[in-house]
């Protein structure tokens, strides 16, 4: 890793972290302060998840640390309700982010091929293949379940959670599944998370397509 651009883009992408005790403050700074501090708060986290991995790649740290840049500027409430509405503004605000961090990472010192490669991690480009990519998306599960998950179990009914936990369960390595096993889960997740799972498995279920 080369210290300085990496400091550089670092510095440029939000400059220090943002570490609240538990996800009570976090709800309640989304309330508060909109998603200018939220979005910080959680990418610090991923990259927090990502980092002591030994195959964590210089590039795949700057998404950890920039998926969310500027996501403030343009709120959900712009775009349409409902699940064709959601994926309108999250394609939107993947893409600006993609050029966001381009922008910045060439400023700090970084070649097209680098930049490249976060566009293609940020993207989710070859998902399926990239090591990287699965990374990334696994870190992402993890971080919902462990610092997320409580206050979002407050806000949606039994069968969205149980569709919600699937789908990331499905996302995740067989490492990522031990991680969460490990975590102080709330203790009503096990049978949602069963019951999600039985009708993912169940033929002609729909492909899995959680987003956070």
């Amino acid at each position: 890793m080369a210290p300085y651009r990496w400091f550089a883009v670092n510095y440029r992408i939000g400059g220090p972290k943002l570490r609240p005790t538990n996800s009570a403050v976090d709800w309640n700074m989304l309330t508060s302060s909109g998603w200018l501090s939220f979005p910080k708060i959680i990418s610090g986290r991923i990259d927090d998840a990502v980092r002591p991995n030994p195959d964590a790649s210089e590039c795949l740290r700057i998404v950890a640390r920039g998926q969310h840049i500027g996501r403030w500027r343009v709120p959900r409430k712009n775009y349409p309700p409902g699940r064709s509405g959601y994926l309108e503004w999250y394609r939107y605000q993947r893409d600006c982010q993609a050029m966001r961090l381009g922008k910045l990472m060439a400023a700090s010192g970084y070649g097209a091929k680098d930049i490249e490669r976060v566009w293609s991690l940020i993207k989710k480009k070859r998902l399926r293949v990239d090591a990287g990519a699965q990374m990334l998306d696994g870190v992402i599960c993890v971080t919902f379940l462990e610092h997320y998950l409580h206050g979002f179990m407050t806000r949606v009914d039994e069968d969205k959670l149980a569709s919600i936990l699937a789908k990331n369960w499905k996302r995740m390595s067989e490492r990522g599944h031990k991680y969460a096993l490990q975590l102080n889960l709330p203790e009503g997740v096990p049978q949602p998370l069963k019951r999600g799972l039985n009708v993912l498995d169940a033929p002609n279920a729909a492909p899995s397509a959680s987003k956070h």
